[in-house]
């Protein structure tokens, strides 16, 4: 099931590369998914939410951003990004951070910003300062682009 649900999502996507960075397809167990499953129901997620929501945002007329949020439910006002991992990890409210920023310039309405652990049923409501959020995409765009030294962003992540 995982195996056709990635096949399809990424032709409907475009993102050919996504089935290439799974090493494998039988990683979750049936009594796992149905787990799963059961903790996706109890967030309640509005049945017009949109799942994989396209963000494009160009930043300085000199960079343009693209990102592809989990679901986006416009009638909560919620941004979800949903993991399916052990233990969430720093990258991944990074992430978080960079879609809230897209979506903040081009949606003036508050917003909440979920992070959701499918796997351990749990999540992290983020919040994020006034400023803040350009502040990380100035910082990302600069050693991305500004600097070969990488440990500098290992720093910044881990901070």
């Amino acid at each position: 099931m995982i195996k056709i649900a990635t096949l399809w999502n990424s032709c409907r996507s475009g993102y050919l590369f996504k089935p290439l960075q799974l090493y494998g397809f039988n990683w979750i167990k049936p009594h796992t998914m149905a787990r799963c499953v059961n903790n996706i129901k109890e967030l309640n997620i509005h049945k017009e939410a949109s799942f994989e929501y396209k963000l494009s945002v160009e930043i300085r007329g000199e960079y343009n951003i693209h990102g592809v949020v989990d679901c986006l439910d416009k009638k909560k006002n919620t941004m979800y990004e949903f993991k399916t991992v052990i233990e969430i990890q720093d990258v991944y409210y990074l992430q978080l951070a960079v879609y809230a920023f897209m979506y903040e310039m081009v949606n003036q309405k508050k917003t909440k910003y979920i992070l959701f652990n499918i796997l351990k049923n749990s999540y992290a409501e983020v919040r994020f300062k006034k400023g803040a959020l350009r502040e990380v995409i100035d910082i990302l765009l600069h050693a991305k682009y500004n600097t070969d030294d990488k440990t500098h962003m290992e720093i910044f992540i881990r901070d």
